[in-house]
């Protein structure tokens, strides 16, 4: 990690952040500058890669998307016959038409659940573009702010039934899961809060952060990196940075 300069009051920040155990760590970056990778300044786990390394796999890789509206990443099919991959997401419609379109339900399936730091009841924050749609109320300054925010404009709230990934995990009969990714608009520490037997497989952990308050009250970089830190994961590299100015 490297200091870098702040932004300014004129720009909101998010950013896509990976961690890896401290077994993993070497392996990443020794396989990120590997020529031709290093030369094409692209990750290793893109598609031709991943689908070089599932036919080596002793098991299949269990990999866990939660906040996957529009479905897993692509090159993530790529591990497919030699992986279980499953998306979470609140919405029962999304989920229905992605189990629609998945195929083969014992590779790919979506589970229409909400995973949170406990189980109970939970409010969830509706916004004008679904996907922005939280567990923490829109940040209204943020929203006024910045134009490109006009997705998180808030449009009612919803109740509904939350879990944890560990207690999901242990009813499901998952007891390994190597990838997690969280992308839950400002809740991806509530997350992980409730993953801590599940984080004791995990090889590496992709999850969004934003420097500056989108939604009131959530967790921002520091607090999801300290998390994750503490619990012997360290910062492979930060990518897909997003920021805007005032109009």
């Amino acid at each position: 990690m490297t200091r870098s300069t702040p932004p300014t009051a004129g720009q909101y920040w998010r950013v896509t952040m990976t961690m890896c155990t401290a077994a993993t760590l070497p392996q990443a970056y020794a396989a990120y500058h590997r020529r031709p990778m290093s030369a094409l300044n692209r990750s290793p786990l893109s598609a031709e890669d991943l689908a070089a390394v599932g036919g080596l796999l002793e098991r299949p890789v269990v990999a866990v998307d939660v906040g996957c509206r529009d479905g897993v990443r692509q090159s993530w099919r790529e591990l497919r016959p030699n992986a279980l991959l499953i998306g979470f997401d609140a919405d029962p419609e999304e989920c229905a038409r992605l189990n629609a379109g998945a195929g083969d339900t014992t590779q790919e399936r979506y589970e229409p659940v909400g995973l949170a730091a406990s189980e109970g009841q939970a409010t969830l924050y509706v916004t004008a573009d679904p996907q922005s749609s939280s567990l923490y109320p829109p940040d209204p300054r943020a929203v006024r702010r910045y134009p490109e925010l006009w997705r998180h404009a808030p449009r009612g709230t919803e109740t509904i039934s939350t879990t944890t990934l560990d207690t999901w995990a242990n009813g499901a009969d998952i007891p390994v899961i190597d990838a997690l990714k969280v992308d839950v608009q400002g809740a991806e520490l509530d997350v992980l809060r409730g993953a801590e037997q599940s984080l004791g497989t995990v090889r590496i952990v992709e999850s969004e952060v934003e420097f500056q308050q989108l939604y009131v009250g959530q967790p921002l970089f520091t607090d999801v990196d300290r998390h994750l830190r503490e619990r012997g994961f360290s910062l492979w590299r930060l990518r897909e940075i997003h920021h805007c100015g005032l109009s």
